[in-house]
């Protein structure tokens, strides 16, 4: 039995469990009628199969068992469906994107940029954070698109945080405003998105911009009508907060779409042009591994053409040297 696409080879026939993401018939020019099946493995990877004999009409998505014949052809491999069955025992979620990242150490990074931030943005940071760790840590960005996968609002934040903190050494930001602003800049994203990788009511009624930014005053409100909390409170500065407001709401800027803040200070133009950087470039590492992110619904669409020049290396996030207790923020 095959485990995913990448086994295909020259020869090679068996079984493979696949989540049928899409099916679409067509009429060819003897008359006959054929299909067009696109699935899933469990990788990530997709692939698109023609079926000649027979015409499959299932609910999708469903997860089948497939028997492929990959006799090679004058023109290569043509991998060929010569039977089906249904795999009614396995779950159609376990296809679904997996995370990249591992989020227990993807929490401690967070913590570790926490605890570089000052007095005021610190208690921010873990204000908003506190009762959503789970979701924060766990939750897709979106359903479809870049990191439309588990954790994946995690493994975004970490990326802009990383490339936030080196261009304040190249363009001297205010430290504390851009990585609490980075750490910050998904929380819309997390409060929008439900845990079955789709998106909830609130991204339509309300959007994720402004979630975070209705968070970060009902947060600030309530710290600071508690008085157990009296203390913290005061190292809060009213213009930290202003300027994250400005952060939260220019995230997804047109500069001339009246219906979003644009950018007013330098921090919030930066965290707007690494998003859209970060963004770009996971989707065109899916065309580059024939992976999509997203959903289980829909054909392969790709982000136009990409060449894999092998140049382009993965780093590995660095790990944490403070060796201290870890913050617990929710």
């Amino acid at each position: 039995m095959f485990n995913g696409f990448r086994d295909l080879v020259p020869g090679a026939s068996g079984e493979i469990t696949v989540l049928v993401k899409n099916i679409s018939t067509m009429k060819m020019k003897n008359g006959d009628r054929c299909q067009k099946i696109s699935v899933r493995d469990v990788d990530g990877m997709e692939m698109t199969f023609m079926k000649f004999d027979g015409l499959m009409n299932i609910e999708l998505p469903a997860v089948m068992t497939l028997d492929i014949d990959c006799t090679p052809k004058d023109s290569g491999i043509l991998p060929k469906i010569t039977g089906f069955n249904l795999a009614e025992n396995v779950d159609a979620s376990y296809f679904k994107p997996h995370a990249k990242i591992d989020p227990e150490k993807g929490w401690k990074m967070v913590n570790y940029y926490i605890k570089q931030l000052d007095d005021s943005t610190k208690v921010v940071v873990k204000e908003m954070l506190t009762g959503i760790t789970k979701e924060y840590t766990t939750r897709a960005f979106g359903e479809s698109g870049p990191f439309a996968r588990k954790s994946g609002a995690l493994e975004a934040t970490l990326k802009l945080a990383r490339m936030a903190e080196k261009a304040t050494d190249i363009y001297g930001f205010n430290k504390s405003i851009l990585m609490a602003g980075a750490l910050l800049y998904y929380v819309g994203n997390v409060l929008t998105m439900n845990t079955d990788y789709s998106a909830s009511k609130y991204q339509t009624l309300c959007g994720a911009n402004a979630l975070a930014y209705q968070r970060l005053m009902y947060k600030m409100s309530l710290l600071r009508s508690n008085e157990e909390k009296k203390e913290s409170a005061k190292l809060v500065k009213d213009e930290d907060i202003d300027l994250l407001a400005n952060i939260l709401l220019s995230k997804n800027s047109r500069y001339n779409d009246e219906a979003s803040p644009a950018p007013a200070i330098p921090e919030a133009l930066c965290l707007l042009h690494l998003n859209r950087l970060i963004c770009d470039l996971d989707r065109m590492d899916d065309v580059l591994n024939a992976t999509e992110s997203g959903n289980v619904s829909g054909e392969y669409r790709g982000y136009r053409r990409a060449y894999k020049s092998g140049c382009t290396e993965k780093e590995e996030d660095e790990p944490v040297q403070d060796t201290g207790k870890e913050e617990q923020n929710g």
